[in-house]
């Protein structure tokens, strides 16, 4: 709206000076001169326009949670740039890289995602980002590393399989293919004053099932005033008490800022134990519209609610962009 309103103030001007310029030279009326000057503005409002819609407002430490329907995607912007994607997958929208990712990476002019990773092999968490692996090329986009965890790499499923075939793991004679690298807890990735750090699933960690190896990331924004974001994947159960007591262990353990609800809402996580550690300002819940689980449930928001976090939901609010400044949050709904 900002870029908008500056090119019709700036084509306004351009009228008013024309006017004022040819009032002045009424003694060439109908000649080649004045009809120059009739083009002026139109020439100079072309220009701006063109110029106006090629420019994309800063998204330095911005984090962009994109409406997929009934699964998640993350997309984060640190201070230097660097972008990171944190699953991506839908069970509800059909080709949801090509409908939804694809548009947003290509509004924002983002040509490259730094790093993708990848909570667990759920298609509402990975389909999506293969299809980014499967048409990088044509879309213009440049893929570095796929992290995972072992223990998702132990599920022999259709997903893993198409996973494996984008990336060099599987055919190392395509070295255009991004790498895929294995992700544990107490690994560090820092970009720009941005600090991503993994605290679940540990190595030797043995799943009760696929959810609670949930690959889970505190990502910690700025270097003196810090705004903490925990993404959880779909942990539950022994997972979610292992993140929990990682989560208290840190030597500059406080509330997280913004939680990314575990498992689209579910009652099976989430717990009050969880939520006594981590007492989160904003819970973002990613889900779709009357989806069949009935996500988010009652349970889980009550408890929410109880412990003080304001809750914002993609189901009900679209697409919910952060920016972050000074641990600030100022929040963009999309709500079509």
């Amino acid at each position: 709206m900002a870029g908008v309103a500056v090119y019709y103030a700036v084509l306004f001007l351009m009228i008013a000076m024309s006017a004022k310029v040819s009032k002045s030279r009424t003694h060439k009326k109908g000649g080649r001169s004045s009809y120059i000057f009739k083009l002026f503005p139109v020439v100079c409002g072309v220009i701006m326009l063109l110029v106006v819609i090629s420019i994309h407002p800063s998204r330095r430490n911005t984090a962009d949670f994109l409406y997929v329907g009934q699964g998640s995607c993350c997309i984060l912007t640190a201070d230097n740039g660097g972008v990171y994607m944190f699953d991506c997958g839908s069970t509800s929208r059909s080709s949801v890289g090509k409908y939804v990712l694809k548009p947003f990476l290509k509004y924002h002019g983002i040509k490259k995602i730094d790093a993708v990773f990848l909570s667990h092999a759920d298609e509402d968490h990975v389909n999506g980002a293969i299809e980014l692996l499967q048409n990088k090329n044509a879309w213009g986009i440049e893929v570095g590393d796929v992290f995972v965890t072992e223990q998702m790499m132990d599920d022999d499923s259709d997903m893993i399989r198409n996973l494996l075939s984008q990336c060099n793991a599987s055919d190392i004679s395509k070295p255009e293919n991004p790498s895929m690298r294995y992700m544990q807890s107490g690994i560090i990735f820092t970009s720009g004053d941005a600090k991503l750090l993994c605290l679940h699933p540990a190595p030797d960690y043995i799943p009760e099932d696929p959810n609670s190896a949930s690959e889970c990331f505190l990502v910690t924004f700025g270097d003196k005033a810090k705004t903490t974001l925990l993404l959880t994947g779909d942990v539950q159960g022994t997972g979610e008490t292992a993140l929990t007591q990682n989560l208290s262990s840190l030597a500059d353990a406080h509330s997280v800022d913004i939680l990314v609800v575990s498992h689209h809402g579910s009652s099976h996580s989430t717990t009050d134990e969880f939520l006594n550690v981590a007492k989160p300002r904003l819970a973002i819940i990613s889900c779709g519209e009357n989806n069949r689980y009935g996500h988010p449930h009652t349970e889980t928001l009550g408890r929410l609610k109880k412990h003080g976090a304001h809750i914002l939901r993609t189901d009900t609010s679209g697409q919910i962009t952060i920016y972050i400044k000074n641990n600030k949050l100022r929040v963009k709904l999309f709500t079509g």
